[in-house]
């Protein structure tokens, strides 16, 4: 978070009030410090009341615009509500009015804005409780791993913390336990006490208090084997009750957003007869009202789906390595020389990844499937510059805001039904490509994951009995194992050439 002017300002402004008061906000700043927020509670409070305010002021400033403009003109632009008389004796108020909606609108602006600000280091820490309860299971079975083979508890948490990519949050909870000890000097057990004050999730906090108490004996590895079983069979049940969220919330789409829906269409369509206005009803829930609700229930299944609990959401910071103790070998070249150099090779890297690009297009956007949008979305501009000559001058390219209800015509109505045809299309153009290579990697990525189990079977039992990595892996390489089989040949022609095992497994592509 970047300290800012304008936080100082904040600061100068309120800080004193709040430094007075923090006790009163003792839970704010431990939520602040589970969410790892690097700001004091008195200077956070300051900040965003700050900019709750400059929000509010702009808000007022949109409502007193808003004010202005519908009621200027209160019968044409309030008679989707209230009839004619009633819209006319609001005219006689005009300017209170205005006023009233610049007042509400600053307070609404400025407490949604506080709101949502005071709120977020919550919000944030329930995030990592997620993110650290959903990636327990293979961080510790990778600590089981390293101690089972003989290393020290302190060498596992070095070896996690720099794997952050692959066990997410949990690794970074162990990374701060690494740098207290590296960087601030603490033991052992003082580090793990801190990172029980500091992380959010009660499971990791149990966790902790075992390993402190396991830590002088010799069974550290027997208690990390236990929790490794123990949150197996928790994952299992969390899947299962995820399964049972997921029928419900299929149970509440389909009645929400599918026969709901259509019986309150059907319900518009008949009142349509009578009332006239209740079209415009049915124009904004066929094209505001749904696609909003489904949007919001998009959000709602990547909230309590696995998406919003992917361990990769928990990033460790990197800490600087100190190289002066390594002798730097001379290239007789001056500083210029060395400079120009570097930027021939950043050049030459640059070059690479283009020429890859463009002689490799299908195995980059099939990593990347995002590249599909370079061409996607130009060719949809080009669909939409074809549009017939008629519609092209029924658009008016004189774009403002304009609340009248009452005068959406018959030839309005005809122009939107026309146009959203071809934005349809545009939108279809756009995303199929990406679709389609989303899906490929999607099922490439599911190919590998059913592979890997049976992978590292096999190179369990060789290692068993006695082969060495490498021999195992040129052994896998001509056994039918799929689509990893292409991966497993390329691997053994790097140690064919005498590269290193760890070397040539560092080189592997990555399928995602």
């Amino acid at each position: 978070m970047t300290y800012t002017s304008l936080d100082e300002l904040a600061y100068r402004a309120f800080g004193d009030f709040f430094y007075k008061n923090k006790e009163s906000f003792q839970e704010l700043k431990v939520k602040m410090r589970h969410s790892h927020i690097p700001m004091s509670v008195d200077q956070y409070l300051a900040s965003i009341l700050m900019y709750s305010m400059i929000a509010g002021i702009i808000g007022g400033l949109f409502g007193l615009w808003l004010g202005l403009k519908t009621f200027g003109d209160p019968v044409s632009r309030l008679s989707l509500f209230v009839d004619s008389t009633r819209a006319g004796f609001v005219g006689e108020y005009f300017y209170l009015l205005a006023i009233l909606v610049s007042i509400l609108s600053f307070i609404i602006s400025f407490l949604i804005v506080f709101g949502v600000a005071y709120i977020y280091p919550y919000f944030q820490a329930d995030i990592r409780k997620a993110c650290i309860d959903k990636s327990m299971l293979p961080a510790v079975t990778y600590m089981y791993a390293l101690t089972k083979g003989g290393m020290s508890i302190y060498d596992v948490f070095r070896s996690l913390s720099r794997y952050t990519h692959i066990f997410g949050t949990s690794a970074e909870e162990i990374s701060y336990i690494v740098r207290d000890m590296d960087y601030l000097g603490k033991d052992f057990i003082s580090a793990l006490k801190a990172a029980k004050e500091r992380t959010p999730s009660e499971r990791f906090k149990d966790f902790i208090d075992g390993l402190i108490l396991v830590s002088s004996s010799g069974t550290i590895t027997e208690y990390i084997r236990n929790k490794s079983e123990q949150y197996q069979d928790l994952a299992e049940m969390a899947n299962k009750n995820l399964l049972k969220t997921l029928d419900v919330l299929a149970e509440v789409y389909v009645t929400v957003l599918v026969a709901g829906p259509l019986f309150i269409m059907t319900t518009l369509i008949v009142l349509q007869f009578f009332r006239p206005a209740s079209a415009q009803i049915l124009y904004m829930l066929i094209y505001i009202i749904i696609p909003l609700a489904t949007l919001l229930f998009t959000v709602l299944l990547d909230t309590v789906g696995e998406l919003s609990m992917s361990p990769k959401k928990g990033e460790a910071p990197e800490y600087p390595l100190n190289f002066s103790d390594i002798k730097e070998l001379g290239s007789n070249l001056s500083a210029d020389e060395e400079e120009k150099r570097d930027k021939k090779l950043k050049l030459y890297r640059q070059l690479y990844n283009i020429r890859d690009l463009i002689f490799n297009p299908y195995r980059t956007i099939r990593d990347e499937p995002r590249y599909t949008f370079f061409f996607g979305i130009p060719f949809g501009l080009y669909y939409l510059t074809h549009l017939p000559e008629a519609l092209k001058r029924s658009i008016n390219l004189n774009f403002h805001w304009n609340p009248n209800f009452a005068h959406i015509s018959d030839s309005s109505v005809q122009f939107i039904s026309s146009i959203d045809d071809y934005i349809v299309i545009f939108i279809a153009i756009a995303l199929i490509p990406f679709i389609i290579f989303y899906e490929i990697r999607a099922w490439r990525m599911r190919k590998i994951d059913e592979r890997m189990p049976e992978m590292l079977r096999n190179l369990s039992s060789m290692n068993d009995s006695g082969l060495l990595l490498s021999n195992s892996l040129k052994i896998m390489a001509e056994s039918k194992m799929g689509i990893l089989s292409k991966e497993l040949k390329k691997l053994k022609e790097d140690l064919s050439w005498g590269t290193s095992t760890s070397r040539a497994l560092s080189e592997l592509p990555r399928p995602a």
